[in-house]
Formats: structure tokens, C-alpha cells, sequence
């Protein structure tokens, strides 16, 4: 047994066979046990669910958190309470809590999700009209650039997946940047770039330009990073996703505003009205598939504010 065999097994051992389950199960989205020992999962075709009869004790839970920490050369002590790190066998991402953040130690697993939700499995479960889905069919065909925005956990990287599917035919090159492997590449020609400690999001836009692009798909805009994506998309490089923290479609516009003054101090709304066709806000409901709420093109900017043409109640 080589020592990355070795890690897998340690871990393995340390999360136990329940957890390692659902790890490998493919529409597993997400893994948390919460302070109580609680075990919860989340998956794409039941949703969340607690599951009964299991938990784990402090002392498991802690077990598991300071493995992560060690494979992944981190430490995790009370003055430093808080870990996140990769599990990279998995395609996961861990984000561990200890005392005195939490009453007692817990975690959550966010995992990159093999299996994928169609477009008409969305129009059949009503989380939009046939309408909204011939709308952005014609918007990926035409290379417009998308931005799907939602609070966290609303379902954006799950929507960004079908979305993917819909390219994965075309004779294009994608280059997809993410902070956490999340989304599936279906395209024959693609490049994925996953940043590092020492490696931003920034620095990956730039190189990305020198790749031969002909799509940029980012996992999610968090930071100035924002400037980079919008002045690549300017470029001839159309046909866009991204997903973004915001509670509305003119919230995302703001968002993305409040992004790029991170590192610039100019206002960019004439870029980002030049660059940004088509937003999509999506809610989280008490069903399996989130919801559009808001399907909105960007048509400008003009007297201070965006033009925006909300469609979602066409059908």
C-alpha cells in the first residue's frame, strides 16, 4: 500500500462506513453532522433528510476533524478552531468547527455531485416553464453570458451542471475555474483550473486567456476576481457562466458592482451591462429542485440604473 493509499484509509477509518457511503454515492450533494451528533444528507432526487438511529459522539466527531486537519497539514487546536481543506479522493470540500465556536465539534461535506438534473427534469417538476428553458437554450446557443445567483444552497452549482450538459456536444474549448471541483465537464475539450492557497482566482483568469478559450465557466464570483471575469468575457470570449451569491437579479448586478470596487475604484456598470445577458434567480424550496424566481436579460445602463426585461412569468 503506496501512502496515498494509506491516507484514503485513514481517513476511510476515521469517518466510518456510514459516512464513506454517501461519499461515494453520486447525487450526494452534501454530508453534516451537526453539534448534537446528528447525521444529516442532502441529495439531488430526495432532498434533505436526517438520518435516524445514527449519530456520532464529540469524541468521533473530533477524531474525524483533527484527521482532515493532519492530512491536509493544517492544525486545528482551541485557539484555532476552524478548519477547511479538501478531500481530494472524494471531490470534496470539509469545513470543521471545535470549541468555542460551536457547543461541540461538527462538520459539513460539500461534495461534487456525479449525477446531473436535465433540463426537462426541471420543467417537470415545475421549477421552470418550457417557456424559461427555450429562453436559455437560445441564450447558450447565441453565446450570451449567464449569471445564476441564489442564497447559499439554493441549487446554483446544480443549475450551472445542466447548463453544462447543454455544451457538452459543441465543438468548443471550456476552460472552467473553481475554488472547489463542483461542477461536471461533459465537453471533450476542456481545462479545469481549481485554486489554491497560493494560486487566486485572478491569477487563473489571467492565465486563462492565453489557453485558447472559447467558453469561461466560473464555479463562483466572490471577489475582485469579478473585474477579470467581466474584461475576459469582453474579449471575444462569450458564452459565459458563473453563479453568484445574491438575492435578485438587480442584487447580483449590485454584487457584482460591490466585487470589482474591490480592486478598482472605478464604477463598472457600463461594462457590466455590456457584458451580462442574462441573469437567473433561483430559490431554494421545501422540494427537491430549487425554483426560478427571476429570469432577467440585461438590455443596459442608462439614467443610473440597469435595464433589465424580467421574463419569468412569461410562458
Amino acid at each position: 500500500m503506496n501512502s496515498e493509499q494509506q491516507r484514503i484509509a485513514l481517513l476511510d477509518i476515521s469517518l466510518g462506513d456510514k459516512i464513506v457511503s454517501y461519499l461515494k454515492q453520486d447525487d450526494v450533494k452534501e454530508i453534516m453532522v451537526n453539534p448534537d451528533g446528528s447525521l444529516w444528507v442532502e441529495t439531488l432526487t430526495a432532498g434533505k433528510k436526517l438520518i435516524k438511529a445514527y449519530t456520532l459522539s464529540p469524541v468521533e466527531v473530533r477524531r474525524i476533524i483533527s484527521v482532515v486537519a493532519s492530512l491536509n497539514k493544517k492544525h486545528i487546536t482551541k485557539k484555532n478552531p476552524v478548519i477547511s481543506a479538501a478531500l481530494k479522493h472524494y471531490n470534496a470540500r470539509f469545513q470543521g468547527w471545535l470549541p468555542p465556536v460551536t457547543s461541540q465539534p461538527a462538520f459539513c461535506i460539500r461534495k461534487q455531485v456525479v449525477a446531473a438534473i436535465k433540463l426537462e427534469d426541471w420543467i417537470e417538476q415545475k421549477s421552470m416553464t418550457q417557456y424559461q428553458a427555450d429562453k436559455i437554450i437560445q441564450n447558450i446557443k447565441d453565446k450570451k453570458n449567464i449569471i445564476i445567483c441564489g442564497g447559499t444552497g439554493s441549487g446554483k452549482t446544480t443549475l450551472a451542471n445542466t447548463f453544462l450538459q447543454l455544451i457538452s456536444n459543441v465543438n468548443e474549448r471550456i476552460i472552467i475555474i473553481e475554488d472547489t471541483p463542483e461542477l461536471n465537464v461533459y465537453a471533450k475539450d476542456y481545462v479545469r483550473l481549481v485554486t489554491t492557497e497560493n494560486l487566486t482566482m485572478r491569477e487563473c483568469l489571467a492565465g486563462t486567456l492565453r489557453m485558447r478559450p472559447d467558453r469561461i465557466i466560473i464555479g463562483e464570483v466572490r471577489d475582485g476576481a469579478a473585474l477579470d471575469l467581466l474584461k475576459a468575457w469582453n474579449t471575444g470570449h462569450g458564452g459565459g457562466i458563473a453563479t453568484l451569491h445574491a438575492n435578485s437579479s438587480a442584487g447580483a448586478l449590485q454584487r457584482l458592482e460591490d466585487l470589482v470596487m474591490e480592486v478598482s475604484p472605478h464604477r463598472s456598470q457600463q461594462l457590466i451591462a455590456q457584458v451580462v445577458d442574462l441573469i437567473i434567480y433561483i430559490e431554494k424550496t421545501a422540494g427537491i429542485y430549487p425554483v426560478i424566481k427571476e429570469l432577467a436579460e440585461v438590455s443596459g445602463f442608462e439614467n443610473n440604473q440597469y435595464t433589465l426585461q424580467n421574463i419569468t412569468n412569461e410562458v
